[in-house]
């Protein structure tokens, strides 16, 4: 099972809160980590599109309690057009982009927890700082 596969069992209601996802080794075997190691996976998949986000700070501090102190956030964004769901989920215009953010937490060179959440395109502004 790849990633888009999963992805879209979330998107058509096929997985729902709480239904368990393939196990590490499987993901592996199929290429979901890309070499990377992963320590655990995430107990379910959670659907609701309307969540709040998860909070950077919260979800480091849980993971340093449990053993894995986070050393690196990486965040990727891309746009796409909204599926059915979304746009009514999220009541923007099916033809005007959302954001698609992944939110990696990383603990010495292992990837130990992801989120994923869509975001209007039309409302929403990106703003980081750069290394210097």
């Amino acid at each position: 099972m790849t990633a888009d596969q999963i992805r879209g069992q979330i998107l058509t209601g096929q997985l729902q809160p709480g239904d368990e996802v393939p196990a590490i080794e499987e993901l592996q075997r199929e290429g979901w980590t890309e070499g990377t190691r992963v320590r655990r996976r995430p107990d379910s998949v959670v659907r609701d599109l309307a969540r709040p986000i998860p909070d950077v700070t919260e979800v480091a501090g849980r993971l340093a309690a449990q053993g894995s102190p986070v050393d690196e956030v990486i965040e990727s964004v891309r746009a796409a057009l909204p599926t059915p769901e979304q746009v009514a989920t999220l009541d923007v215009p099916a033809g005007l982009p959302v954001l698609l953010v992944r939110r990696e937490f990383w603990s010495d060179g292992d990837l130990v927890e992801w989120t994923e959440f869509v975001l209007p395109g039309e409302s929403t502004e990106l703003r980081y700082a750069l290394p210097t």
